[in-house]
């Protein structure tokens, strides 16, 4: 079951990493079908990075690449004049990546964001 969850979306990741937050899980559904399986949903998605321990690869993978779009720039467009490193930011990245909003939360208590010394 792993590998059925772990290598589309590993795959999505690595397509949007370099550029902009895009859709996860219609960049998982053509690695899934390369594969030969049935689209994992965004939902087995979450619940995997969630319950998984740290150092878990695809949960490791998707903080990064989280950390990377948290402390973007503010005039790249897609992030919509959110400030670096806020909720606003982060809740609009977790859109952009087409999860949903009910699942914010979750995510957020599982990979918070980092605390800005001021």
């Amino acid at each position: 079951m792993s590998d059925i969850i772990t290598e589309p979306y590993i795959a999505a990741l690595a397509a949007v990493e370099g550029g902009k937050p895009r859709d996860l899980e219609k960049r998982a559904e053509l690695e899934a079908a390369d594969r030969g399986h049935e689209t994992p949903g965004i939902a087995a998605f979450v619940e995997w990075v969630i319950s998984k321990e740290p150092n878990d690869w695809l949960r490791r993978r998707f903080h990064l690449c989280l950390a990377k779009w948290d402390s973007s720039d503010p005039s790249d467009v897609w992030a919509a004049g959110t400030a670096p490193r806020t909720t606003d930011r982060r809740h609009l990245v977790y859109q952009l990546l087409g999860i949903p909003a009910h699942d914010f939360e979750a995510l957020d208590k599982s990979m918070p964001l980092p605390l800005i010394l001021q």
